[in-house]
């Protein structure tokens, strides 16, 4: 035991780490790199958007694989399709084939779905008190990835003597074999998960934790609060990587910018759980909402370099607030065979919004511009907010999982 966790969870958290770096090179390159192949501008987001549909249509069928077989097996059977991405993204780029880089993006958003479990795989081996705290550690894996992600793909030209876009595809096949060892050594949680619905009491909840499951209020805000904040964060940062290169930010500078944002998206992890409790889930996630809010208000100062880092700051706290914090909320709430459905549920509306988003940032650019897509981003906000307003969310007697 670590810091009260068992050592499979920190595991867990650097494997987590290691599979988000593949997030974190994509990000670098795929962008710039569908700008390449892309027959037209306004599709070069496509590739990097089908990342994000492949997750959305792997996430919920994976749930059925985990039930069956367990997290590890799928996760491992999973590393092919890692292997294959950086393959196929790298021959993509080397042949100036759209269709080869869409088919490698393809593959690493299945990959990356199956990846996902992995934070509630560690919320399995701990007691019920220390779930949000592993699930907070396993996402606080992502710092790593922020420094390791950028590191790498600044050094796979030099170190493999080739272009900036094919090195990096090639340098991502590494990272998913080290990773898939790591998994192969951490032991996973083999206690089954029971045939009917547990009740559970939370923190000044005298409802039962499955009372809301689907129909719910909580549970479609939750749902709807972390697939927002991940759409608007997959867009921001794609249209972000466009325009810099649009406007003459070099490859160096830009990879700078994203380390930020990815810090600040894991970075607070280590922390979620202990403010959530704290807070509340209403304070919470109102908390998350402001930060959000803040990305597009301070993109609209953009092209100035300073304004880009604040806003993918601002954008990185959001999201962490907002979805991994709805992660937490998720996992505390749903056991039983409720378990797989509502994180399925909530993973696929994540990366559908997430797909949207991204495979549209492109077009919003060249029809709206940068200050366009700001808005729209905004107007996305202020539906969230509408959607808490209309619910009565963390009114007296809606339920919640942590008070509040």
């Amino acid at each position: 035991m670590l810091f009260g966790l068992p050592w499979p969870v920190f595991a867990l958290s650097l494997a987590t780490g290691l599979g988000m770096t593949l997030a974190v090179m994509s990000v670098t390159v795929t962008p710039s790199a569908g700008l390449q192949t892309a027959p037209e501008p306004w599709l070069a987001s496509v590739p990097y958007g089908l990342q994000f549909c492949a997750t959305m249509l792997a996430a919920y069928p994976l749930t059925a694989l985990f039930a069956t077989f367990g997290r590890k097996p799928v996760v491992l059977a999973s590393v092919v399709l890692g292997v294959l991405a950086g393959i196929f993204s790298y021959l993509g780029v080397r042949s100036d084939s759209f269709l080869m880089l869409c088919l490698g993006t393809g593959s690493l958003g299945v990959f990356m779905a199956a990846l996902a479990s992995l934070r509630f795989a560690a919320s399995e081996l701990v007691t019920e008190n220390n779930r949000a705290r592993a699930l907070a550690l396993t996402n606080f894996g992502g710092t790593f990835a922020a420094i390791l992600g950028p590191s790498l793909a600044i050094l796979a030209p030099s170190l493999l003597q080739m272009d900036f876009r094919q090195a990096v595809y090639l340098m991502m096949i590494v990272v998913v074999l080290v990773m898939s060892l790591l998994v192969l050594l951490t032991p996973f949680g083999t206690k089954p998960a029971p045939t009917h619905v547990q009740a559970q009491s939370v923190a000044g909840d005298p409802q039962t934790a499955t009372s809301v499951l689907f129909v719910g209020t909580i549970f479609l805000f939750i749902t709807f609060c972390g697939a927002t904040s991940y759409g608007i964060m997959s867009g921001m940062m794609t249209a972000t990587g466009l325009e810099m290169e649009q406007v003459g930010i070099a490859d160096a500078p830009r990879t700078q910018l994203i380390q930020f944002h990815v810090l600040a998206m894991f970075g607070p992890s280590l922390v979620t759980g202990s403010i959530l409790q704290r807070l509340g889930q209403r304070r919470f996630l109102t908390l998350g909402i402001v930060l959000l809010a803040a990305a597009p208000l301070t993109g609209l100062l953009a092209p100035a370099y300073w304004a880009f880092a604040a806003s993918l700051i601002f954008l990185g706290f959001g999201w962490n607030f907002l979805y991994v914090g709805g992660s937490a909320i998720i996992a505390a709430r749903f056991q039983g065979k409720d378990k797989f459905r509502s994180q399925g549920l909530y993973d696929t509306a994540a990366s559908l919004f997430s797909a949207v988003a991204t495979l549209s940032a492109a077009m919003i650019l060249a029809q709206l511009s940068w200050n366009g897509l700001m808005v729209a981003a905004i107007i996305m906000i202020v539906v969230m907010i509408l959607f808490a307003l209309l619910s009565g969310f963390g009114e007296r007697g809606s339920a919640t999982a942590y008070g509040g």
